[in-house]
């Protein structure tokens, strides 16, 4: 594997990465902890402005995986371009492309509407 492929598949993994913490951890806490406030109130100072964490948390998350998808893109394209001219074919630079749009995908998938 040359350089450009590796560096593909590892930014398309970190981008489905990305999108998994937002959908599995910080969307979570950020309900459970929205819900508590709407029904009971803050019960301590800390309260609202961790909700405003996690929302800018999991916006974070959703344009780094966003960025990682196209970044991907660009990387996997430029990577199957050298393996095509080049007598050696393998498809994880097509691989890398793909993952990365699996990451975007997911957080579109898992995105609140707020985002």
């Amino acid at each position: 594997m040359k350089a450009l492929t590796i560096l593909a598949l590892l930014v398309a993994l970190g981008g489905v990465g990305a999108s998994l913490f937002a959908k599995v951890e910080t969307y979570p806490n950020y309900k459970w902890l929205s819900q508590q406030l709407a029904a009971e109130g803050p019960s301590t100072q800390y309260d609202v402005p961790l909700l405003a964490d996690y929302a800018g948390t999991i916006k974070l998350m959703h344009y780094i995986a966003f960025g990682a998808a196209a970044l991907s893109l660009v990387l996997g394209l430029l990577a199957h371009k050298k393996t095509r001219e080049g007598k050696i074919r393998t498809p994880l630079p097509m691989m890398a492309i793909v993952i990365g749009l699996i990451g975007a995908g997911l957080t579109v998938l898992s995105a609140p509407p707020w985002v």
